[in-house]
């Protein structure tokens, strides 16, 4: 595939890194939630995005996508969802374009836990954005045209609820960004 001077990109960075980590706090997190704009994903299971229309295309490996869709388990994808057992259960990789920052089985029914989701163009956002990426690749020439940030907040396993047992109050957060930005083809 020919790609021209200038090359859509896209980086993705998570909160959280395999290696070495230190946990930050949400404090440090990009602003989220209504007051920044956010969509709230259905409270559910398996549940999927309405389509976050992107202001420019996203080359993710040989394929061009102007459109994302946010899922309740933890992954964005560039088409909308087969069945969860096609992604949830089975192996990867997966038969359709799919990031998966936060792969599990998360249920946000009754109450347990928020997914906000959102395109942003907000320079404050942007620069930040840069800094990340300019930390970890400091020779990177990168400036960000947009960014998708996705939030699971509170978010909970799906568990089968029991009359002896309940449910658990365990519950895990996580912001994952997705970026955009033209940049000078190799």
């Amino acid at each position: 595939m020919h790609r021209g001077p200038m090359l859509a990109a896209c980086v993705l960075c998570w909160s959280c890194t395999v290696s070495v980590v230190t946990a930050i706090q949400r404090a440090e997190m990009f602003p989220y939630g209504s007051l920044s704009g956010d969509f709230i994903l259905a409270e559910g299971d398996d549940e999927t995005s309405r389509v976050l229309s992107l202001p420019k295309p996203l080359y993710f490996y040989d394929s061009l996508f102007s459109q994302l869709y946010v899922a309740t388990n933890g992954i964005i994808s560039a088409q909308d969802l087969p069945m969860e057992k096609q992604y949830v259960d089975d192996g990867f990789p997966t038969d359709f374009p799919v990031v998966a920052p936060f792969l599990a089985d998360i249920d946000t029914s009754g109450g347990r836990g928020q997914i906000y989701y959102r395109v942003t163009e907000t320079p404050s956002v942007l620069n930040r954005v840069a800094q990340e990426v300019h930390r970890g690749f400091p020779d990177a020439k990168f400036t960000p045209t947009h960014a998708v940030v996705a939030t699971w907040e509170n978010v909970a396993a799906y568990e089968e609820q029991t009359r002896t047992t309940g449910s658990s109050n365990k519950v895990r957060w996580l912001q994952e960004w997705t970026l955009i930005s033209p940049v000078s083809a190799m």
